[in-house]
């Protein structure tokens, strides 16, 4: 081999050896920054599960309490609806146009004329 293929040769290596050393500078240096993000992101995602428990908590806390509320059904007509109705009715008003008349559910006004008789009933 001659002086110059030597030169060459060892011009190719030195300049190999260092793209070598830059890549690797550059793999380290991501792999750093992954590290990081990584880091961040479980960080991230303990403090996510974390919120998530109190959450599930407050919905568990707040279950019980409607459990704990008894469920009461439709309030009781208002006296003067009921005395109205009664009126209408003994006036001979039927049942259909009391509840129109009033503008209430021919479902409760029934329901009002049935409780008269059976306490008139006793």
């Amino acid at each position: 081999m001659n002086n110059e293929t030597i030169w060459l040769l060892t011009s190719l290596a030195l300049a190999g050896a260092g793209l070598t050393v830059s890549l690797l500078w550059i793999f380290r240096r991501q792999q750093a920054a992954m590290r990081d993000w990584i880091q961040a992101d479980r960080a991230g995602a303990a403090e996510n599960r974390k919120v998530l428990l109190e959450l599930v908590e407050q919905l568990r806390r707040t279950a019980e309490r409607k459990q704990e509320v008894p469920t009461a059904g439709p309030p009781p007509p208002a006296p003067n609806r009921r005395s109205e109705v009664l009126r209408l009715a003994d006036l001979g008003a039927r049942a259909d146009q009391i509840s129109e008349t009033l503008r209430l559910p021919l479902n409760e006004v029934n329901l009002l004329l049935r409780l008269r008789e059976s306490m008139n009933g006793r």
